[in-house]
Formats: C-alpha cells, structure tokens, sequence
C-alpha cells in the first residue's frame, strides 16, 4: 500500500472539503445562501517513472490532473504544486513463504532459501534458512522474491587483444541444407552501437557520415544528371544565376574553412572549442542546402575530350577547378576563386570566356527561359533587378520539377556506369518493376567501409583505405548488371547459363566458384564421360622475330632424350613458319614446320616433321588442314621402338617407329574435327639410316618458334617433354582439355613428363628475370633446365577464353558431369510390332539404349571448396582412371582403406613438397559477395538441390571405406612334443606304431625352395640366401610402369595327388598316336582315381550320399528329452512388409 508524504487523511480531506464551501459561499451572490460540499472518493492509478529506493517511489500523475478528469470544480484541492509529480513511501506486507520463491540476499551477494517465518514482536521476525549462513556477521540484508527460473550459462570470454579478425572460424555443418535454405542467408545480426560508436572518432569520417547520411536521410533521390550541358538541367531558370549562386556558396565555405583552420591551429579548447564546432557545422549546413548543380561542382572533376556532338562524345570542363587525387583520404577540394585557375575557368561576359559567357549565352537562347519570356520594356528596365531575380528563382523551382519529370523516361535506359541512366536511388525498385529482386551482401558492414571504404585494421585506431571505390558503389554496379541482363535472365532462367551469368556479373573467377552437376545418362558399356567448362588462360604471342630457346637433354630416369614433344600454337599468317627445331650450333637435326598448301594463299597448309640424316633428310606431313584459321591446333612428334615397346636407348642401331599427330578442337561442335595421324619407319640397319636415328638425340637445344623456315607468327601453349611415347588416347584428351597432362599409366604426370612450359604467366619478358620460364612439371628433379625468351621486347602474354572439355574418371554415381542431353536410339525387339488382342496385356516392342538408365540427379552445387584446385588437377593428370577397378578388390573386404587406390594417391601426391594453405583459401573468399548464392536460388527450378556456400570435402582420391568384416584368424590349438617313458621305466610303456600306403609321390631336390620369398621386386636385392635376389637386378621396363607394378609369382608346384582308396578308374593302352587319335586301344585296367569323396570320414556326408538322411519324429532329437516336437514346423508372421517410396515426410511404407 503507498502514502503521500505529508500523511493526508480523510478527516483532512473533509476539512478541506468544508473550507472550500465555505470559499464558494462568499463568492456567490445572495449572500446567506447554503451550498453542502459532499467528498467523492476515486482510486488513483498512475505509472511509475522513477524508483529512487527501495521504499520510494515517483508517479507520473498529479491529484489536479486526475481531479478535472472526475469533474472537480475549481476551487477544489489545490495542494502547495498541484503539478508536481506525486511521491509515495512503499511498505511491504507479510510475504508468504509457502511457495518457496524467497530468499535471504547477503552484501556478499550470497542467497538463502527462506523456508518458513515466524514474527516474535511487532519489531521482530524470525527468518528459518534452507541452508546455514557462510558469513560470520552480517551488517545488511535484503529478502528477495524469484520470479522466473534461475538460467545458467557457461560462456567462454576473450579479450578483445586476443582476438585475430583475419582468423575464421567454422560453424557448425548444415546437414539439413534443404531445411535450412529459407533461413540460412538471413539469420545475421549485428551488435547494438550508440552514435559514437556508428560514426566513429576518426574526425574527417565522423563529419562526412553527419553530412552524407545523418543529415540528408530526407532528401530526394540523386538524379544522373550530366552537368556538362546546360540543357540537361535548365530550362525555365536562369545558367547565370546558378553559376552565381554556387559561386557564392563557395566564397562562404572558404571563409568557414579560413577560420576553422585558425582555430584549429590555436588547439581550441572551451569556448574557443565551441566555436570551432559552430564553424564546423555552419560549413555542414551550407553543404546540405546544395543543389545537385552545386554538388556537381564542388565534388566532381571533368576535363574537355573533343568528339562529335552528334554522337554526343565531346565532353566539357564544366566543373570547378579542384585539387586532389579523389580519394577519401585525398579528396577532390575546389580551388579559391582567388587561384588563377579558377579565373580561367570562370573567365567573364566581356572577354568572351569561360563559364560565365557560355552560361550567358545559353541563357540569352534559351526560350524555355522564364525572364525571356516576359516583354521587353519589363526586362530592359534596371528597377526590375529584383524581380527578375525572383522569377529566375521560379523559374529554378520549375527546372528541379522538370528534371524529375524528365528523368522519368530514363528509367528504363540500361548503363552500367553509377553516373548515368536511372538514379541510383531507384536500383530496388527499377528491378521490382521488372520482378527481380535484389539483395545487399554489405549490410553487416561498418558505415564507414560500406559508404567510403575505409577500415580500421586490428587493433590500430587509424583508419585506412580497404577499396578505392566504396562496397556501396560496388553493389550498385553489381546490381545494373543484374537489371541490364534482365532479357537474358528471362530466357535462359533455370539453365547453366543463366546460373554462369549471375557469377560473372559477381566478378567471381570460374576457377573459384563453379557450377557443379551430376550424375547424367551412360550408355550400357560406356565408361568415359565429360565435363565442359569455359576457361580463362594465357598464351605467348610470337610476332616475327621472337623466339625460346630451350635445351634438349636427357632426363635423370631413363638416361635418353625425350621420347614425346607435344605443343600447341596458332597462326594467322599464311607461309612457312618453323613450330620447333632441334640444333647443336649451327646444325639443324630435325625440325617441326608450319607449310603453306602448294603456294595457295587460303589457310590450308601441312605441318612437316624433318630428320637430318648423313645423306639429307627424311619427312613425313600430315593432311591439308586449315591451320591458318587462327585457331589453336595441337601437335606431337614421337618416337617408339620399331616393335611398338619403349626404345630402350638413343642407339641409332635400332628400329624406331616416328610418329606425327595434328589434330584440332571444335569447341562449337564439342568434338575434334580435323585431325591427322602420319608415321615413318628407320629400321637403322646401315649407316644412312643409323645416322638419321643420330639426329633425334645429337641436339643440345631446341628452338621454339623460330628456325630454318623462318620466325613463328601466331601464338604458342603448352610446351612438354614425355621420356615415353604419348598414346593416341592420352593425346585426344589434351586436345580437347589443353590443360591437361595424364599420360599412359596413373602416375605418368610425375614420372614421365618430364618438362613443361605453360606460358600461362603475364610479366614483362624484356626484364632479364622473367625472361627465364620456369619448368611446371611435376618431379622438377627429372631434369634441371628452364625456357629462355628471346627479343620479347615486352608483355606478350595474351589473355584467351577457351573450353575444356575435361575426360573425367570414373569415380561413380556422384561424378560431376554436366552433359545431360539424352539421345536415344531404340530398336524393335524380335518380332516386331504385335497386333492388339483384347483382353491380354499389350508388350512394349520398343526398346531404347537408355532404359535402365537411372534418372538425372536434381543435386547442384554452387559453393566455394578448397579441394577444387586438387580435384581438378586430380582429374588432368589421372583422366581416363576407372575407379572401379581400384575399388572392387575383395581382398580389400577386412581392410580399412583401398591398396590399389591407396597406391595411386601416394604416386600423384609424390610432387607437392608441402601442404596447401587451407586458410590462405578461406581468407580469399570472404572478399567476394556472399549474397550471391541467394541471388541464385531465385532462378533455380523448384526440383534442384542446390548445395550453397562453403563446402570443406574430402578430395576424389580419398574414399572412406567401412569394414564389413575383420579378418579371420587361426589360433593352432595343436602342440607337438616328447615324452621319454624309460625315465620312468624300465621297459618301454608306450609304443605307436602304423603305416600309410595310400599316398604316392616323389620331392625330388632340396625343399629349401619353400622358405624363398613367392614375391620378386624389379631391380631389387633379395636378402633370402640369395635366391632369385639377383635374378632381376638390372633389369627395366621398357613400356608402362613404374617397376613396382612388375611383380613375379615364383611358386611350387606339385604334379600329382593323394590316390583314393576306393575309387577306380578305367586306363588305356595304345600302341601308337594314331590309334590313340581314333581311340583303338589294345588293353585298359582298373587303377586307383585320384578322386575321392571321402565319404567314409564324415557321417554327414555318408548319409547324404549313400546312407540317406530321412528326418522323422522319431529321429528328432529334442523328443528324446520332453515333448513330441515334429521334424518340421512353420510358423505365420504378420504379412507386411517395409517398401521404399517417393521422397515426402517418410520415405518408407507399410505394406
């Protein structure tokens, strides 16, 4: 219950009562007269607005407020300040203990749980504890009452010195993904800020976010105007006047800023300090009532291009002179209208220049002009000064509504450029109109980074610059290229390339994320499948007179030259021209041509292969084929033994086999369209041809793009050296996917490619250092040389967009494969058409390719993943791996990993020295866009699954592999041993003795051959006495590999078997072959078989094949102890079953 202060009672509030009719008598007329006053009570219900303590509380209402709302008179309780907010004293009553919910509250910040009171006098209450008191002495105490349940939470708590804002942490994996979709975008939050902490300290930050933002929230949207032209932005107003008028403007913001700078200077402080806020916020107000014209000319810069003003591409220095370089720490700032520059730039109407004249005569040919459209005498007489003044004024009033209007047209005009088209203000709703919606990436960002892209790095207070152009400019950009390709969107929304599209307006490289599909039809037998992607690359461009030169050398493996030089080039330019050329100095071995077809001037021609011999050279050409189109065509020379096997050294003395390939990718078609394959046999049986066999290995360098038929003109990609010969399949896959490099076997990426130059760079060649090109393959330590760039006077690498169209492995159902167009074809069974007979069942006669074939998966995956690099390299250097055949072994069963697929990942891993970055990559993708995804999921179909975000996976060479059993083990339960009975007697107690007749057969030699190893390694010492440790020593493979592959079983055999000792079999006797061909014999016997059923050692099996096995009641054995149990008995389940069924709230149906 409350009480007023000043303890007033009803008696008080009678007296009252009676003294105010008394008052009222006497200011009635008709003195005499007796007015009876009766006291009306009300409840006084009002809000608590402050608690000063614990027993003392302030309202809100007042006794006079809630009197008039009763109807009270004047004259009534009046009070010494009937408007003061009323205050109360609050008691407690008795509180009741029986639910529990109060405690004893310690200055020790210690509870007790009180469980039962008990009030000894009126100033004394016992209080009995749940438990006792830890204190010794108590000066304070409070009894408090619980209103909720106590909530306990263990937080863990970092100083903010601690913590590393380059440092990401994972949250937990989203299994649910599908579940998850709707809000897994939007559940982001930011912690509360006050004013300080959004506009910051940093002084020029805090005024630029009071200017832009806190003060002009309520402004009109900031139209595209080009100032350039008077036209744009004047019509009914005057040029002069706002010329004028922002001239004015300027000459008082610099005053402002003459005396900040003073004042700033003085270190003002208290009213000096004062003063300087006031200055500074005067030159924020007089910023705010710019117009656009005036912001134009006090933010931007422009500079006069001569063009056609038809095409409009003249521009004009129509803003005011500024210096600075534009940036937030270095902004643009106008220049005195002291500074000769500005006089220039102004010039007058009496010299004819500058601003001021064209703003005069666009104003005097302006007939739209409000001033000439009044007459005459009014505008020639010089009292009318100020009125003209006023309708200018109008007259500008009427050019901002004109704009607007204006500007309504251009809503619809599509420009990448923030400047130009509809204002930037309009973004959301131009895309709204077109059904698109746009989403911001950048709203968890600090204001600072998102309008002027400054940050504060750690824990430095100083602001820096994180992006020249602010994320609030990027995101509109982003969003006009979204809007610009809305016609695109609309007719390819739902495919690859409208997904693709959404990417690239992202400016987020394909290499980073990519769009991944998967599963896809195969044909029955068919094992390859493709995956075709746009790629981005380099190449070396040679104009004429450049060249590289690299050596041709052995490699440290095989001990000979390369077997493989393959090379992809362009040219465009008709005429010989040598591809590569083998020398020693001055001597040409051999070299690889460009040859125009028959002196024609189109762009068909031959690639030559030439090998110098002792008495000239031999050659070999592919077909006329286009290869001055200017596209990309791939070439390899090889060499083989002339037996189809690796040669096994540079001896001329040897058949070799050479071999020519030129084939080219049409990436329109998808397929290899031209193509040639030549070969040439030097069996190296005389000197001439041993000499020509000489020449592939007597060079020392090899120049590409340049030789005896004179400079390259065109473009090279992808240089390499194999020590095997490349086959035909491996190549076929490097012509469509340039990029990349398997070879014949798993492992072929790192033991036999040997050297490679990618010219996949961008740096100046001219400069000495990078003039060396560093070999890319694999094991480096094959050979030790590097390409040397010769006269390359610059950059030349060039920028090409090309498609791979990449074999990919036969990893399972889970691929990625993004062709899925199906063409069929089907055929009749036998028997063709069949007529329809009613009442039977028709049969399908048609039967297609493809009709066990699963359905495509609806799984689609646009995330970022750091194993993307590994796998796609996986996929280059093993493409044509069937996964299938290193997965299946059933030895494998009780394993915990896979030792086929084991040995393949341990052969690939072999050329990475270290291990890759894991969070230099997650570094790298917080600086993309994250919104993206959700952008993307508006164009999806309804039955995708799209996988979103960041994906962490294991690569395609990891497979997880459960045990499905363990492996069985014996335990030998049998000992062998001696006992001595003479120890203990003095006969002999115990005596086995028998025989065996049965077995027949001989061991001859020594059974040492059981202890040698069964398994022989190539090239391998054996440590076993030995044996067959030598056999293998020196030897090498001479095609395939690598030598660990090459195992040799080694193995006893036994040639006869145990005699049975019941079966016979019939033996005959023939006097000659040929009575033994027509089957004659002279005489047969009966001898012991070498088969044996051995039926007579096992019951079971006696009774199944000769005894018999009939299972009657009687046989039985549990009626032997209790019962009478039948031999068979059945036993009725319920009749359901669990089936599977289409994706809904249960996948499983009761039957």
């Amino acid at each position: 219950m409350a009480k007023q202060d000043k303890d007033y009672t009803e008696k008080d509030a009678i007296r009252d009562a009676q003294e105010a009719a008394t008052d009222q008598k006497k200011n009635v007329p008709g003195a005499g007269a007796i007015v009876s006053v009766t006291p009306q009570y009300a409840p006084f219900i009002s809000e608590i607005v402050e608690v000063k303590s614990r027993d003392t509380i302030v309202v809100e209402g007042n006794f006079k407020d809630e009197g008039i709302s009763l109807g009270a008179q004047d004259g009534d309780y009046e009070g010494t300040n009937p408007r003061k907010p009323l205050t109360f004293k609050v008691t407690f009553d008795n509180f009741n203990v029986n639910d529990l919910s109060h405690y004893l509250y310690t200055e020790n910040n210690n509870i007790y749980l009180i469980t039962n009171t008990h009030q000894e006098s009126e100033n004394k209450k016992l209080l009995k504890l749940y438990s006792s008191i830890k204190e010794a002495s108590l000066q304070n105490v409070s009894v408090i009452e619980e209103i909720i349940d106590s909530v306990e939470e263990d937080v863990l708590l970092i100083p903010e010195d601690e913590i590393d804002e380059d440092v990401l942490f994972l949250l937990d994996p989203q299994f649910d993904l599908e579940a998850a979709q709707g809000s897994f975008f939007d559940t982001k939050s930011t912690q509360y800020k006050n004013l300080s902490d959004l506009i910051t300290s940093d002084v020029n930050i805090s005024e630029q976010i009071r200017t832009d933002i806190l003060s002009s929230s309520l402004q009109s949207a900031d139209l595209n105007i080009d100032f350039e032209k008077y036209d744009n932005f004047t019509v009914f107003g005057s040029a002069v006047s706002k010329l004028n008028n922002a001239k004015y403007k300027f000459d008082k913001i610099e005053s402002l800023l003459t005396i900040s700078a003073s004042l700033a200077t003085n270190s003002a402080t208290g009213s000096l300090g004062k003063e300087l806020n006031s200055v500074h916020r005067k030159i924020r107000d007089e910023k705010l009532n710019f117009t656009p014209y005036e912001k134009y000319l006090y933010s931007d810069v422009s500079t006069f291009v001569s063009g056609s003003e038809f095409l409009e591409t003249v521009r004009y220095d129509a803003s005011w002179p500024k210096t600075g370089s534009g940036t937030f720490s270095d902004p643009y700032t106008p220049i005195t209208s002291s500074h000769a520059d500005f006089s220039s730039w102004y010039g007058s109407v009496v010299s004819a220049t500058g601003q001021a004249y064209s703003a005069s005569v666009f104003d005097n040919d302006n007939e739209n002009r409000l001033v000439n459209r009044l007459p005459n005498y009014l505008v020639q007489d010089n009292s009318n000064e100020d009125f003209l003044t006023f309708i200018d004024m109008v007259g500008e009033m009427y050019d901002e509504i004109w704009v607007y209007i204006n500007h309504i047209s251009k809503i619809y005009e599509t420009y990448d450029s923030n400047t130009k088209g509809y204002s930037n203000d309009l973004i959301q709703d131009v895309a709204k109109s077109y059904g698109l919606d746009l989403y911001n990436g950048a709203d968890l960002l600090d204001l600072p980074r998102y309008q002027y892209g400054q940050y504060q790095s750690g824990s430095d207070s100083a602001f820096t610059t994180y992006s020249v152009e602010p994320q609030k400019d990027l995101g509109r950009k982003i969003h006009r290229r979204l809007i610009n390709n809305i016609p695109f969107f609309l007719k390819t929304k739902g495919t690859l390339k409208s997904i693709r599209g959404i990417v690239n307006m992202f400016g987020i490289p394909a290499t980073i994320l990519d769009v991944r599909e998967y599963g896809g039809p195969s044909l029955p037998g068919q094992v390859q499948s493709f995956n075709i992607k746009r790629r981005f690359t380099k190449s070396l461009d040679f104009r004429g007179a450049q060249y590289v030169q690299v050596p041709w050398v052995h490699d440290g493996s095989t001990g000979r030259r390369p077997d493989t030089v393959e090379f992809r080039f362009n040219s465009v330019n008709s005429g010989s021209q040598t591809l590569a050329e083998a020398v020693d100095g001055s001597t040409k071995h051999w070299e690889v041509k460009l040859r125009e077809d028959s002196g024609t001037t189109d762009n068909v021609g031959h690639v030559d292969f030439q090998l110098s011999g002792s008495s000239g050279y031999v050659s070999m050409s592919t077909s006329a084929m286009p290869f001055y189109d200017g596209e990309f065509w791939s070439v390899m020379v090889s060499r083989e033994s002339g037996s189809g096997a690796y040669v096994a050294s540079d001896s001329g003395s040897q058949a070799v086999t050479y071999r020519l390939a030129a084939k080219k990718y049409d990436a329109g078609r998808g397929k290899i369209n031209h193509a040639s394959e030549t070969s040439m046999s030097i069996d190296g049986a005389n000197t001439i041809s041993q000499s020509l066999n000489n020449s592939w290995a007597s060079a020392s360098q090899i120049n590409v793009g340049y030789g005896a038929a004179g400079y390259l003109t065109g473009s090279m990609m992808e240089f390499r050296y194999w020590n095997s010969p490349l086959t035909m399949s491996a190549f076929d896959n490097h012509v469509t996917s340039p990029k990349s490099y398997n070879g014949n076997h798993a492992s072929a990426s790192y033991t036999d490619l040997v050297f490679r130059l990618s010219f996949d760079d961008n740096k100046d060649l001219s400069i000495a250092a990078n003039a060396q090109l560093q070999d890319k393959s694999g094991d480096t330590s094959l050979t030790t040389i590097s390409g040397s760039a010769k006269n390359f006077s610059g950059n030349f690498y060039a920028s090409v967009e090309d498609e791979d169209k990449m074999l990919v492995p036969n990893i399972g159902p889970k691929k990625e494969s993004n062709v899925k167009i199906r063409v069929i074809s089907s055929s009749l069974e036998d028997g063709g058409l069949q007529p329809y007979i009613p009442g039977f069942t028709s049969k399908r006669s048609e039967k297609s390719l493809l009709d066990a074939a699963p359905k495509d998966s609806p799984k689609v995956g646009i995330f970022f993943s750091p194993t993307d690099v590994i796998d796609e390299d996986i996929i280059r250097s093993l493409a044509d791996l069937d996964f299938h055949q290193y997965i299946g072994d059933p030895r494998d069963i009780s394993n915990t990993r896979y030792r086929r697929l084991h040995e393949i990942k341990n052969a690939y891993w072999q050329k990475y020295k270290s291990p890759n970055n894991f969070w230099d990559y997650m570094r790298l993708i917080k600086y993309f866009d994250q919104i993206i995804f959700k952008q993307i999921k508006d164009i999806l179909p309804a039955r995708v699954r799209p996988e979103f975000g960041l994906t962490i996976k294991q690569n395609i060479l990891e497979r997880s592999k459960a045990v499905i059993s363990k492996q069985l083990g014996f335990e030998n339960l049998t000992f062998n041993g001696r006992i001595d009975a003479t120890e203990y007697a003095t006969e002999v107690t115990t005596k086995l003795t028998g025989s065996i007749n049965d077995t027949e057969g001989t061991i001859s030699g020594s059974t040492e051959i059981f202890n040698i190893p069964t398994l022989t390694r190539l090239n391998y010492t054996g440590s076993h006495k030995g044996y067959w440790g030598n056999t293998y020593l020196s030897s090498s493979i001479t095609k395939g590999g690598p030598e660990y592959v090459f195992e040799e079983v080694i193995q006893p055999q036994i040639t006869g078997s145990i005699l049975s000792p019941h079966n016979l079999e019939t033996k005959y006797y023939y006097s000659s072959s040929v009575s033994r061909s027509l089957n004659l014999y002279y005489s047969s016997s009966a001898i012991r078989s070498t088969i044996d059923h051995k039926y007579d050692q096992f019951s079971a099996l006696a009774n199944l094949m000769f005894e018999g096995c009939k299972q009657t009641s009687a046989t039985t054995v549990l009626n032997s102890y209790a019962g009478n149990f039948d031999p068979v008995e059945t036993s009725d389940t319920t009749p359901t079953r669990i089936v599977s069924q289409d994706p809904g709230k249960s996948q499983l149906r009761i039957d």
